[in-house]
């Protein structure tokens, strides 16, 4: 009977510890989900404020209709400080030209995770994803 209950204990931690690792694999799945989710959304959301940026005259701080200086703006597209990072990473401008403003999301999760965002002229935003 000694035997029997050893081997029945011996299989139930043995099930208990494969569910555990099927737990910790879709959780960190999930994880990473959400991280892209929200490097996605923060990206969105700059890529908005640059467009913004653009459409406003150089007089109220705006781009004149560019990204950079070349239609009178006192200085090229910036993110403000308080849209730089949040919980999911940091976010930075790789260039501003007159047509488009080139954007990058680096996750605080794993710096190896990194997307861009290209802004076009029409304040459209297509977001590639490297690393995930």
């Amino acid at each position: 009977m000694g035997v029997h209950n050893l081997l029945l204990l011996l299989i139930v931690v043995l099930l208990v510890g494969i569910a555990i690792m099927i737990a910790l694999s879709i959780f960190d799945a999930q994880s990473t989900a959400e991280n892209k989710d929200g490097i996605t959304s923060g990206l969105v959301r700059v890529a908005a404020d640059a467009y913004s940026f653009k459409t406003r005259p150089a007089i109220l701080g705006g781009g004149s209709g560019a990204y950079d200086e070349s239609s009178g703006a006192n200085t090229p597209y910036r993110i403000p400080a308080n849209m730089s990072s949040d919980y999911h990473g940091t976010y930075s401008v790789t260039a501003a030209q007159p047509h488009s403003c080139i954007l990058e999301g680096i996750s605080s999760k794993n710096s190896s995770w990194h997307a861009i965002c290209v802004v076009d002229d029409g304040g459209n935003a297509s977001i590639k994803y490297f690393g995930w």
